[in-house]
């Protein structure tokens, strides 16, 4: 397995990939509108004009074997605080691949990457809905500490935060 930027030849794959796990969001547009967004200049202006103005940029992963993609995490910036912050987003792994570690070196992946670009934290929403549990207990695992919590139709989301220093050493 290894872990490359995601580019035209995984995006078909990755797309389903996000667009079947995340298949209860209730987002405007389907998760794999950002996915392609983050390959296209033009395509990411369009989003940000039609969907969110606030989004800086996208940077996406995927975990794969064979060109098969096994998993998926995002690095996005917000204009509102680029400067300090970067936000995982889409984060998943097929499930036929859980279970193999993927999901806990992606996101170390990202730590690593976020720390390259500089960031001071590293961001994410979840919720509490159950088919969240695991995702919660890496979290936790991996000191994204709770820093907000909204209800939300049955559940909360949640505002996770793992400080990170300007060394790209962890606090």
């Amino acid at each position: 397995m290894k872990i490359v930027e995601l580019n035209q030849s995984y995006l078909f794959q990755a797309s389903q990939l996000v667009n079947s796990v995340f298949l209860d969001e209730d987002e405007e547009v389907l998760p794999a509108r950002e996915l392609q967004a983050s390959l296209d200049p033009e395509l990411l202006r369009n989003y940000q004009i039609t969907q969110d103005d606030d989004i800086r940029s996208f940077q996406y992963y995927v975990a794969v074997s064979e060109h098969q993609v096994m998993g998926i995490i995002g690095l996005y910036e917000l204009n509102s605080d680029f400067d300090k912050n970067d936000w995982i987003g889409w984060f998943c792994v097929d499930e036929r691949y859980r279970g193999q570690r993927i999901g806990i070196q992606l996101l170390n992946y990202a730590v690593q990457q976020s720390k390259h670009r500089g960031k001071e934290n590293l961001l994410l929403y979840t919720s509490t809905h159950e088919n969240e549990l695991k995702a919660q207990q890496l979290y936790d695992a991996n000191e994204f500490h709770i820093i907000k919590t909204m209800p939300k139709d049955g559940y909360s989301l949640m505002y996770r935060q793992k400080k990170l220093n300007s060394t790209g050493i962890e606090q």
